[in-house]
């Protein structure tokens, strides 16, 4: 058992995605996993633009069937957060609304920092980052240039601090359920809405 817990902390984080279910659906195997994510996020980088020009163009049968299958393909690989956004695109595509391209916006933010999670992670496997010790203060000006970008890993930073005391947890919640709405001009609404943090908590 000792083995299986050695494994396991060995795995990338990658928002959105619940690494340890993901990788027992498809089959158990670490590397083969990281394999095919990693070829799915290269195959996204010359998906999305392809599927703004669809979009952009009004070509909408075409794009109901791209996001069927980014759908099929993110839900395959257990990441959720984008299984979820192509959901939301198929109503706006069935729509005709080029909100989808808003939508196809996030996907791209969720497949670019998944890149970038998974490169550090194969660079630095041998470090482990010392996020904990950031203030009250960076952490909530973390979150509000995550929201800014529209990048859902501010649910990751907002869920692991130990929550900003200043908000009271019906606030938090608030900002949670925004954000997985992909509801982000809300989401920074209420940023400006709650009182921020400031370093108190030098005792």
């Amino acid at each position: 058992s000792d083995q299986s817990s050695e494994n396991l902390s060995d795995l990338p984080s990658l928002s959105g995605i619940n690494i340890e279910q993901a990788i027992f659906n498809t089959g158990g195997d670490k590397e083969s996993y990281l394999a095919i994510l990693t070829r799915f996020i290269e195959a996204q980088h010359q998906e999305l633009p392809l599927f703004k020009e669809v979009i952009t163009k009004g070509d909408w049968k075409m794009a109901a069937s791209m996001a069927h299958t980014l759908k099929g393909s993110s839900a395959n690989l257990g990441v959720d957060l984008l299984s979820q956004l192509a959901t939301k695109m198929e109503e706006s595509i069935e729509d005709k609304s080029q909100i989808a391209l808003e939508e196809l916006k996030i996907c791209q933010s969720i497949i670019d920092k998944l890149s970038t999670q998974l490169k550090q992670w194969q660079s630095n496997q041998h470090h482990n980052g010392a996020s904990e010790s950031q203030t009250q203060p960076e952490l909530y000006q973390h979150v509000v240039n995550l929201v800014e970008a529209y990048d859902v890993e501010a649910l990751s930073v907002i869920k692991e601090t130990q929550h900003f005391s200043e908000w009271t947890e019906d606030q938090k919640q608030q900002l949670i359920d925004a954000i997985e709405g992909f509801e982000f001009e809300l989401a920074k609404d209420l940023l400006d809405q709650f009182p921020k943090p400031n370093n108190q908590a030098a005792h």
